[in-house]
């Protein structure tokens, strides 16, 4: 029997109450600000320093990568420095998952202190043609890059 349209979204918010329960609510969305960035300069396309609006509050699992989990057994360097589950539920109600791949991929989650560029942005646990969560893949920002 295929799964309503209020089976989906109490799917989704299930899965949202998990994560708010069992993990971190410290997770910040810094959405890049296309409006902010432009050219400050007739040579340049965008501003040296990035302007982001407000911080969008999710809620999601962090987990940190160590350094032995930086080379990985075929010898290759990560790109990424954290990975951050984060529930369908929480990115929509954040408006999130309106925004193009392209802005997503320019903006920048903050955690702890830190602030991370976005390599990877991934659905993941498809259920009922619904996807419950996404993997993001951030690397640690250094110097305003």
């Amino acid at each position: 029997m295929p799964f309503s349209e209020a089976d989906k979204m109490e799917l989704k918010e299930s899965t949202l109450e998990v994560y708010e329960e069992l993990f971190s609510t410290q997770i910040q969305f810094l959405t890049y600000d296309k409006n902010g960035n432009t050219a400050d300069s007739e040579y340049y396309r965008e501003r040296k320093y990035k302007l982001f609006l407000d911080p969008i509050p999710l809620s999601g699992r962090v987990r940190m990568t160590t350094d032995d989990e930086l080379l990985t057994p075929l010898g290759v360097t990560q790109d990424w420095d954290a990975t951050f589950t984060v529930p369908v539920r929480s990115l929509e109600n954040g408006g999130i998952l309106s925004l193009s791949m392209e802005l997503i991929l320019k903006s920048r989650i903050q955690y702890g202190g830190d602030v991370f560029k976005i390599v990877d942005f991934q659905p993941q646990s498809n259920v009922a043609d619904i996807w419950l969560k996404y993997r993001i893949k951030g690397k640690k920002v250094v110097n305003d890059e």
